[in-house]
This record gives structure tokens, C-alpha cells and sequence, in this order.
């Protein structure tokens, strides 16, 4: 019985000790701070992320936001997109030297 019990004590803690798998990457976040020039229309800039960058094949959880932060550090950059990416390489190999990527920043 005293076995068991042990056993039973036991069990779950060996089981969250075991590592995790390889195969749970974090995923790497890309930040971009925009400042615009006097003019320029933010929901026309918006509506070309979302047109040109979204589509583009390993960008996850696009997001395009105002900057709400009350302590004042924004510097002119009142607003941000963010993407993620399972990893480097889908960053680098595969949205950096996409063409609608490469648009995008020629554009604005």
C-alpha cells in the first residue's frame, strides 16, 4: 500500500519534469514603429499592410495598432503593426525578399 501511495504521489510530478518536445518553437515576432509624415492617411497605410503583407505566405497574427500607452515614451510613433513567424527562416527566406514585401516598403 505505502508502494502506491508513493506511486501515486509521485506520478505527476516525474510527469511534468519530463522535457518538452523540439518540436514546440516559440515564434519569432517582427515590430514595426511607424511615424507619418504630415498628410499621409493612416487608415489608407493600414488597409495596404493588411492588403500587401498579410497575404504573404508564414506571416501569422498580423496586427495594426495605435500606440495606447499613457506614460508618453512614443517619440512620434503613434502606431505599430506586429507579425509572427514560426522562425527565422520563414522571416528571412520567405517574407523579407517577397515582392509584395519589398512593394510595401517601396510604397511607403
Amino acid at each position: 500500500m505505502k508502494k502506491l501511495l508513493i506511486l501515486i504521489i509521485l506520478f505527476p510530478i516525474l510527469v511534468a519534469a519530463q522535457p518538452r518536445k523540439e518540436s514546440q518553437e516559440k515564434a519569432l515576432v517582427h515590430l514595426v514603429f511607424v511615424k507619418f509624415k504630415e498628410g499621409v492617411s493612416i487608415e489608407t497605410f493600414k488597409e495596404a499592410a493588411y492588403e500587401y503583407l498579410v497575404p504573404i505566405a508564414g506571416v501569422n497574427d498580423f496586427q495594426f495598432s495605435e500606440n495606447v500607452s499613457p506614460e508618453g515614451y512614443e517619440r512620434g510613433y503613434y502606431h505599430a503593426f506586429s507579425m509572427s513567424f514560426k522562425n527565422e527562416e520563414a522571416r528571412d527566406k520567405g517574407y523579407l525578399p517577397h515582392p509584395k514585401h519589398l512593394a510595401f516598403g517601396e510604397k511607403y
